[in-house]
């Protein structure tokens, strides 16, 4: 499927999906791993949450595929928290995939200078 959120997924260097409740103002990031894809399933079916869209980073540059329109800056803001709390965990418990990406981002990026 060539889809906009399976391109998304397949340039980026890091991705997380977002699943929320924008009118309760709930967001939770997740991974592609069949495990994460599961728990997904499973929540989507028993709470009252949908797919939102997809946050990556693409040569150091963020990018968003969104299944629907973000007009309100809380949302957009709640959604960059599940992002970043998502990188977030990537730093604490990186696996070697995650670090290689990291490891190839142009150092400016890497290191947080402009």
């Amino acid at each position: 499927m060539n889809d906009k959120f399976s391109i998304a997924v397949s340039r980026a260097d890091f991705c997380a999906g977002i699943l929320g409740s924008p009118e309760a103002g709930y967001y939770l990031s997740f991974g592609f791993s069949l495990a994460e894809l599961e728990a997904v399933r499973a929540l989507t079916a028993t709470n009252n949450v949908r797919f939102i869209g997809i946050l990556s980073i693409v040569d150091g540059q963020p990018e968003t595929a969104l299944a629907e329109p973000l007009d309100d800056p809380a949302t957009v803001a709640a959604l960059s928290n599940a992002f970043v709390a998502r990188v977030a965990e990537g730093l604490t418990a990186p696996s070697v995939e995650w670090l290689e990406k990291l490891w190839a981002l142009p150092s400016g990026i890497r290191w947080g200078n402009a």
